[in-house]
């Protein structure tokens, strides 16, 4: 007869215990990245709520005014709902242009105080590349649009951007050197020495430098022929996070 398999795995046992709880549900949001309309549903609840209102009041709005203009003969704006100037439901239209607004800056109000990060594909780095984060004293600089998912600066242009938890002091500078590490790569330029490499990761990221991170990123991502002896670029040319 076979016994019943012991069950040791946190991941196998139901989690009882509120405190636990929150932690999985807080290290699940720190793991994962959100567009636009979810991560406004998550971090900015309520002005998420209040946005979904105007815009149902905006089309019960305008489905009256085909109504009426289906009874009396008129012509309804050649615009749609998106008519502002001559809509019939002017009010209820600008009332949701208002709403939108007030969402978007509170999900960017979070983003510069540092409890939300943004990552997105810098326009200047190969397709190869993967995407980077936008440090929150920049955010006061760009020229930004969260709906569409695109920030901008001089010279450059981040698109499909995703907004997720701002992780522990540890957990940011892993992701800060391990993004650094990604791009040098990308780049195409190799470094003289590994130990270049790091002081220059080390110089550039600061508080946000992890040399464990370094180390495990560098087995993973740079190719074998960076590991051999040979002649080596002495200058490392890494694009800047923005």
């Amino acid at each position: 007869m076979e016994l019943p398999r012991k069950t040791t795995s946190r991941e196998q046992r139901p989690v009882t215990n509120p405190r636990m709880q929150r932690r999985d549900v807080a290290g699940a949001l720190r793991r994962r990245s959100y567009p636009y309309e979810e991560a406004l549903g998550i971090f900015c609840p309520s002005e998420a709520a209040a946005l979904n209102g105007a815009s149902n009041e905006c089309t019960r709005e305008w489905e009256l005014a085909e109504e009426l203009a289906e009874c009396s003969g008129a012509t309804l704006p050649s615009g749609g709902p998106s008519e502002v100037q001559s809509d019939p439901r002017n009010i209820a239209h600008l009332d949701f242009l208002s709403k939108r607004a007030t969402a978007q800056d509170a999900l960017l109000r979070l983003l510069r105080s540092g409890t939300l990060v943004a990552t997105g594909f810098d326009n200047r780095t190969p397709a190869s590349a993967g995407p980077v984060e936008v440090h929150r004293m920049r955010w006061q600089s760009l020229s930004v649009n969260l709906r569409h998912g695109i920030a901008a600066g001089p010279g450059f242009e981040l698109t499909d951007l995703r907004y997720a938890l701002a992780g522990t002091p540890r957990a940011q500078a892993k992701r800060r050197t391990t993004e650094w590490v990604q791009r040098l790569v990308a780049v195409g330029v190799q470094p003289s020495r590994k130990e270049k490499a790091m002081a220059d990761a080390n110089r550039e990221l600061g508080t946000n430098y992890s040399r464990v991170a370094f180390i495990d990123a560098w087995r993973k991502f740079v190719p074998k022929s960076w590991k051999r002896s040979g002649p080596k670029s002495s200058i490392t040319n890494v694009p800047a996070a923005n």
